[in-house]
């Protein structure tokens, strides 16, 4: 699915301000260092960070459909390029992607955690849209 792929990965291309990750990294530096004295990161800790990117790209995806969005971060948005349904598709696809990253942490907490924060989201989301 060469085409899935790049519609989903389009806005991954470093021009974001991937505010959520750094906090993710920044926090798990600090309670690392604070546990064990040391701030490196752990494995599942950066792909925490990097699931958070994708859900907020899957969102802005589905955004930019539901507002006929023709731009984003200064070029095409990816409706206005590949048309509604393919954008929708590479939402999902991304959301997938990332729910199965978050699958193989095997870790209750953080997947209720961010299950939570997602669901959270989404219905002040939606309660906008209205």
């Amino acid at each position: 699915m060469p085409e899935l792929e790049q519609i989903s990965t389009y806005y991954f291309d470093g021009q974001g301000k991937a505010i959520r990750p750094l906090i993710v990294i920044l926090i798990a530096r600090a309670m690392n260092f604070h546990m064990t004295g040391n701030s490196d990161l752990l494995n599942s800790q950066k792909r925490v960070a990097l699931i958070i990117e994708m859900i907020h790209t899957a969102s802005l995806i589905h955004d930019d459909v539901i507002d006929s969005a023709d731009t984003r971060r200064g070029k095409p948005s990816v409706n206005a390029l590949w048309g509604q349904k393919k954008s929708i598709f590479a939402g999902d696809f991304v959301i997938s992607k990332g729910s199965q990253m978050l699958a193989r942490l095997n870790s209750p907490t953080v997947i209720s955690t961010l299950s939570e924060v997602s669901f959270q989201f989404n219905s002040i989301q939606y309660r906008q849209w209205k």
